[in-house]
């Protein structure tokens, strides 16, 4: 579980952004306005210079569905590789999640490399892991978003076409924030 007071701390870190950004909560947020923010460098897998086209066909087609990002720091800069095989959807959130890490303040996993070339995670921290998730979430998919979402009649499926987002992250958002049971309160109160 989270420690106390966590998700208000991402709600709350959610607006703050978007308010120094200069985007409204009726607006998407796109990741990469807030890695430029934050001086990360975003790249796709292709981009990365001198890596062998046989690394690049494994890592985009062969084995694109085991990974989605990976975040290097080097002399204090950061640079976020994304896994171009992946929906825009999916892509988002997924570079929310990385720039989500570093907000945070957690400390990177080592990546360890065998004599035989395989890379191995050294480290994996689950609460990181669930902690960068549900800040990704709560900036790309605020509070406010969602009750503006609800109060205009979207769907779940207009949502996140407008939030440029996937409708599972979008339904995810609506049952965990009770934004639902909420509104139906207050028709029933006002009703």
């Amino acid at each position: 579980m989270f420690r106390r007071g966590f998700k208000t701390w991402c709600e709350t870190t959610a607006t703050e952004k978007r308010r120094a950004l200069r985007i409204p909560v009726t607006e998407a947020l796109d990741p990469r306005l807030v890695a430029k923010e934050m001086r990360v460098a975003v790249r796709y897998i292709e981009q990365i210079p001198d890596l062998a086209p046989d690394t690049i066909l494994q890592l985009t087609v062969n084995d694109s569905t085991v990974w989605s990002a990976l975040t290097v720091c080097h002399n204090g800069r950061y640079l976020v590789v994304l896994n171009s095989a992946h929906p825009k959807t999916r892509e988002a959130n997924t570079l929310m999640h990385e720039l989500a890490h570093l907000i945070i303040g957690h400390k990177p996993a080592r990546l360890d490399i065998t004599d035989d070339g395989l890379m191995i995670l050294s480290s994996y921290d689950q609460q990181h892991e669930d902690e960068a998730n549900w800040l990704a979430a709560a900036l790309l998919l605020p509070r406010d978003a969602l009750v503006h979402s609800r109060k205009q009649g979207l769907t779940n499926e207009e949502a996140a076409a407008h939030y440029g987002c996937s409708v599972q992250l979008f339904t995810m958002r609506i049952n965990t924030t009770g934004v639902d049971v909420q509104i139906r309160r207050a028709k029933r109160r006002t009703g």
